[in-house]
């Protein structure tokens, strides 16, 4: 197999899909979503990355192993906007042609962190949008926080609602949360988790460098993920002011 150049070339547009200046993956100001890959044969297998990041990391090492990629953010501009009906529909038939495909959930409106006092006199947390009893949003939103909850709502939706029917076609895929996040409440993902086809695996952020001991979630239809080796951080850090991580 050719090693992959490095150059990600857009299916779509047909120019080069790589950012030298960011690192990340370049998609157009306006249009549909763009396919990006180091290769131009078309019959190379596709992996879905929805809520990839500016810099697109899961992207690129598909694209290293010589499959082609659709990265999906919202970052790349408003084509990308997945609560947009439109856009909705237009993803929808790309999704068609995807064998692989992995959400990386937006949780800013589900973190229980917004249920944490802030430790700093004077200084106010953004307050909590949803509960365990209202995962899909408080009683009494108003304005700006009734409508983020409600983008977020469209687009967690309609993410999930794809990943079951790609689950339908025998097609593989994966989502993840904070393991504490209230996505998991949801009613859509509770009866996704009941239907027996999805299975759970738990990792610390650290053990794939990321900057904290967080607590992850992936669900997903992937046999081969259940055999990974543990990524449960057990070291405990001390931080400068003597807390603990």
């Amino acid at each position: 197999m050719t090693p992959p150049s490095g150059e990600a070339i857009d299916h779509h547009r047909g120019n080069i899909g790589n950012d030298g200046r960011t690192g990340g993956i370049s998609q157009p100001i306006s249009g549909s979503a763009c396919e990006v890959s180091t290769s131009q044969h078309p019959r190379l297998p596709l992996m879905v990355d929805i809520m990839s990041g500016p810099n697109s990391p899961l992207t690129k090492g598909f694209i290293m192993a010589q499959w082609r990629a659709l990265p999906i953010d919202r970052l790349f501009g408003e084509h990308h906007d997945i609560s947009d009906t439109e856009v909705q529909a237009g993803l929808h038939e790309q999704f068609r042609e995807a064998d692989f495909m992995w959400a990386a959930i937006d949780c800013s409106t589900k973190t229980l962190a917004r249920t944490i006092p802030s430790k700093i006199a004077g200084r106010r947390m953004p307050p909590p949008l949803r509960s365990q009893e209202y995962p899909m949003g408080l009683p009494g939103l108003q304005g700006s926080d009734k409508e983020r909850v409600a983008t977020d709502n469209d687009a967690s939706e309609f993410v999930l609602a794809e990943l079951k029917l790609h689950h339908s076609r025998s097609g593989g895929s994966g989502r993840e949360n904070p393991e504490n996040s209230l996505h998991w409440s949801t009613p859509t993902e509770k009866d996704m988790w009941n239907s027996g086809d999805w299975q759970d695996t738990l990792y610390h952020a650290c053990c794939l460098q990321g900057t904290r001991r967080k607590r992850q979630k992936i669900r997903h239809d992937i046999e081969e993920i259940l055999c990974w080796p543990s990524m449960k951080c057990s070291t405990c850090i001390t931080l400068r002011n003597g807390s603990q991580s």
